[in-house]
């Protein structure tokens, strides 16, 4: 009888028919209700517009600046969370369009992760429940399959610098209990589906028909190594705590194995950072991925998606051996950034014209992909600040041949 159970539960994760169509949307943790310790009550008018100014995101001498509404304070702003319009618009879209399943591209809580301050049964409803529990709810199979980004792993380093016994083993904050969170029956959420040890991996597999997707911990991947900032070469501390380079050599063993074993005829890497962006504050944290994983995606990977910026981005990106990979940026999952504005952002546009294919800032949106056979189609989506979607960008992709 447990062999039974075994093999139906096996089916349940990799069995498929027909095309696969999943949403795919990154940087959706972010809510009013949280916000960092130094802005709780928010920022004047004129600190967001001087912020704007120095961002260069100024259009004839006015400022692009976020929607905004009322902070705890009279006088005083916070950005307003686009998640639970996103969220809407991702369930009417999915009313009328396939969606089998969705991948969420890490900071899925902001600012710091979950927190030992007793409100994160608050923190789990308000932002990973409530805005997405209209998308599932006709489709009894629906999941989000979660990979971790830096805010996500925030609050596990800064509790402990540089100690692995809060970030892998403490069930109540950081990392852990978000993980924790999603490993429970009565939501939707789901991370490392292949195994329920509370010291698994935070990097993990699943397969769905014909496609493996292979979800992978950047955020431990750059903690690792060196990252050039402010043209000074240092750590990578996105949370003021490095990682150890065993750390980083499990993590690379693993994705070389497991897309070397991989039978399936599509295999999608995502994770939280980008390899290449044009919203031009992460460019140096791209570089340094690049550096790391670009050459094992080009031997043997179908696709990379990421969040990270909070704009939507699609790059054809170049392989020295082989076709280009396709590289998805979809971000803007509660909030957004400007694109083309800054100084940063027009050197990005200028040096990556030729694998740049789409970008676009200032908005939230959503990735639709749906594979089938040698072609995924590929649409971005802008939603705006009342929640109506509209498509922004299409791509018909054939699959890479390495």
């Amino acid at each position: 009888m447990k062999k039974i159970i075994l093999v139906l539960v096996l089916l349940s994760q990799s069995s498929f028919a027909g095309p696969l169509s999943f949403l795919a949307f990154g940087d959706s943790g972010y809510h009013e209700d949280f916000q960092k310790s130094d802005e709780k009550f928010g920022v004047s008018m004129q600190g967001w517009q001087e912020e704007a100014f120095e961002d260069g995101d100024v259009i004839d001498g006015r400022p692009i600046l976020p929607p905004l509404v009322r902070g705890r304070k009279p006088g005083l702003f916070i950005e307003k969370s686009g998640a639970k319009y996103v969220g809407n618009a991702m369930a009417r879209f999915c009313k009328t369009t396939r969606c089998d399943m969705a991948i969420v591209l890490g900071d899925n809580i902001y600012p710091n992760g979950a927190e030992p301050d007793n409100r994160n049964a608050e923190r789990f409803h308000k932002i990973l429940y409530l805005p997405f529990k209209d998308i599932a709810k006709n489709n009894k199979d629906f999941r989000f399959y979660a990979a971790l980004g830096n805010h996500d792993w925030k609050i596990s380093q800064e509790l402990e610098y540089a100690e692995a016994k809060i970030r892998r083993n403490n069930s109540t904050r950081g990392a852990r209990a978000q993980i924790t969170y999603m490993a429970r029956k009565d939501n939707r959420w789901v991370f490392n589906p292949t195994s329920n040890s509370p010291r698994r991996k935070t990097y993990y597999k699943f397969s769905k028909g014909d496609v493996d997707f292979f979800v992978i911990d950047t955020d431990r991947i750059l903690a690792a190594i060196l990252v050039q900032d402010d043209d000074e070469p240092k750590k990578f501390k996105p949370a003021d705590a490095p990682a150890t380079i065993r750390e980083l050599y499990y993590q690379m063993r693993w994705l070389r194995r497991a897309l070397e074993e991989s039978k399936a005829k599509w295999k999608i890497v995502y994770g939280h950072h980008t390899l290449w962006s044009v919203g031009g504050t992460k460019h140096y944290q791209a570089m340094a991925l690049r550096n790391a994983i670009l050459k094992r995606l080009c031997q043997s990977a179908d696709m990379y998606i990421a969040g990270h910026e909070h704009d939507m981005e699609f790059h054809m990106a170049p392989c020295k051996n082989g076709p280009p990979l396709p590289h998805l940026v979809s971000g803007a999952g509660s909030k957004m950034r400007s694109v083309g504005l800054s100084n940063s952002s027009k050197r990005l546009m200028r040096e990556q014209k030729g694998i740049l294919r789409f970008a676009k800032g200032m908005t939230w949106g959503f990735a639709h992909i749906t594979i089938e056979n040698n072609f995924a189609n590929l649409k971005l989506f802008s939603v705006d600040r009342q929640g109506r979607y509209k498509t922004i960008y299409k791509s018909k992709i054939k699959k890479r041949l390495y």
